[in-house]
C-alpha cells in the first residue's frame, strides 16, 4: 500500500510538473532572460517584450457548434458516421474513439466533419471541465461535433492551432474560461460563442510558436514514458497485494510464514 501510495504521488507530481511548464511556456515563454512588459491582464501579467495580445475573434476564421441527434451507444464501425462525446476533448488531448455511431437513416450535415487543424472547446461541463480544449491532428470527416463541442479554425498564419490549445489548458487559460462559465446549476455551466471571441492570447511570433511546441512535444514525450512506467508498476504492485490476500485467505501461506 505504501509503495502505490508514493508511485501514485509520483504520478500526480509529473502532471503538476508538465502543467506548470505548459503555463509558463505560454505566458513567459522559454527564455528566461527575455525582457519583459505588462500585458494588461491581471490573470497573466508580465508578458516578453515582444509579443502581442490579441482577442480570439481576430484570430477566428469559423466558429461552429455541432449537432446531437439520436445516436447508438456504441463508437462508429469503419464507414460508419459518429458524432463525438464530450469525452474525446480531454486535458489538450482528441480521441476520435470517444463518439456514438449516428443511425444509416438519419440524414447529417458533412460541414461539421472534423479538418487537421480543427480546435475543439466544449461547450458545457461542470466547473472544472467546461473549456477543455484539443486540436484535431488529422481529417475525421465521418465524425461529426455534437451541440456540447465548439469547433474554432483559425488564421494558422498567426496561431498555431496547438499552440492556442497549449493556453487554454495552461492555468492563465482556464482562469479566464471559468470567469467566463455560466450556469444556474452548479454540476453543470456553459461557455458562449462571445465569450470565446473575447478570450484574450498572449502570442509570440509563430517561428517561436513552432520551437515551443517542439519543447512541450518533447516534455510530454518523456513525461509519458515516466508515466507508463509508473502505472506498470502500480498495477503490477496491486496484483501482487492481491495474490497475497487470496492466498492468505485460501490457506496457502504457512502460518508460521505469516507470522514470521
Amino acid at each position: 500500500d505504501a509503495l502505490v501510495a508514493e508511485k501514485e504521488r509520483m504520478l500526480a507530481l509529473l502532471e503538476e510538473k508538465r502543467a506548470a511548464l505548459i503555463s509558463r511556456a505560454v505566458t513567459r515563454g522559454l527564455d528566461p532572460n527575455a525582457p519583459l512588459k505588462p500585458s494588461g491582464l491581471d490573470w497573466i501579467g508580465d508578458i516578453p517584450a515582444h509579443w502581442d495580445v490579441m482577442r480570439l475573434r481576430v484570430l477566428i476564421i469559423a466558429l461552429d457548434q455541432g449537432w446531437s441527434p439520436q445516436a447508438s451507444n456504441q463508437p462508429a464501425e469503419e464507414g460508419e458516421i459518429g458524432v463525438l462525446k464530450l469525452s474525446a476533448v480531454s486535458r489538450g488531448f482528441f480521441d476520435p474513439h470517444e463518439n456514438k455511431a449516428l443511425g444509416v437513416e438519419i440524414p447529417y450535415p458533412p460541414e461539421l466533419g472534423l479538418k487537421a487543424g480543427d480546435v475543439l472547446v466544449t461547450r458545457a461541463n461542470t466547473p472544472s471541465l467546461v473549456g477543455e480544449a484539443c486540436a484535431v491532428p488529422s481529417d475525421f470527416r465521418e465524425l461529426l461535433i455534437s451541440d456540447l463541442i465548439y469547433r474554432l479554425r483559425v488564421r494558422r498564419d498567426v496561431v498555431e492551432p496547438e499552440y492556442l490549445v497549449a493556453f487554454l489548458i495552461s492555468a492563465a487559460g482556464k482562469t479566464q474560461i471559468r470567469r467566463d462559465a455560466r450556469g444556474s446549476s452548479g454540476s453543470m455551466v456553459k461557455i458562449s460563442q462571445e465569450h470565446i471571441k473575447n478570450w484574450a492570447l498572449p502570442l509570440p511570433p509563430i517561428s517561436e510558436q513552432h520551437f515551443t511546441l517542439d519543447r512541450l512535444s518533447q516534455e510530454r514525450r518523456r513525461t509519458s514514458e515516466l508515466e507508463a512506467s509508473l502505472r506498470r508498476s502500480v498495477n503490477l504492485l496491486r496484483e501482487r497485494r492481491s495474490a497475497l490476500i487470496t492466498a492468505a485467505v485460501t490457506g496457502q501461506i504457512e502460518p508460521e510464514a505469516m507470522r514470521a
